[in-house]
């Protein structure tokens, strides 16, 4: 199976279960790609003036890209290492597109509010 693993955004603590989930599925013999929304987070925030970086503008624009990557990769699967900084609209087209997605939620349950 071909799985598109998004990253957390969190560039520590939350690292070491993307970490894990990575190993596990490439020792069950799945083919993995990485889709860093941590190092896409970053890029977005230096490319844009500070004005825009409110209102989750940047978060969105991080993350809105998944839907290609998983078509380019044709993956059967995108697994999202936490949900918190993963912005809706890239469920929406991942779902729209009918791309089987799952989300691992690493807050629970301190803030299952947010991740719902």
């Amino acid at each position: 199976m071909r799985v598109l693993l998004a990253w957390a955004a969190a560039s520590f603590s939350i690292r070491d279960v993307t970490t894990g989930l990575r190993g596990a599925l490439l020792r069950a013999g799945h083919e993995v790609r990485d889709y860093r929304l941590d190092n896409r987070l970053e890029l977005m925030a230096r490319a844009f003036p500070q004005e825009m970086q409110g209102g989750h503008v940047i978060c969105r624009m991080a993350t809105e890209n998944i839907l290609a990557e998983a078509l380019y990769h044709k993956a059967d699967l995108v697994l999202v290492t936490s949900g918190l900084s993963f912005h809706e609209v890239g469920l929406w087209l991942l779902d729209r597109c009918k791309v089987p997605t799952a989300v691992v939620l690493t807050e629970s349950p301190y803030q299952d509010a947010e991740q719902k």
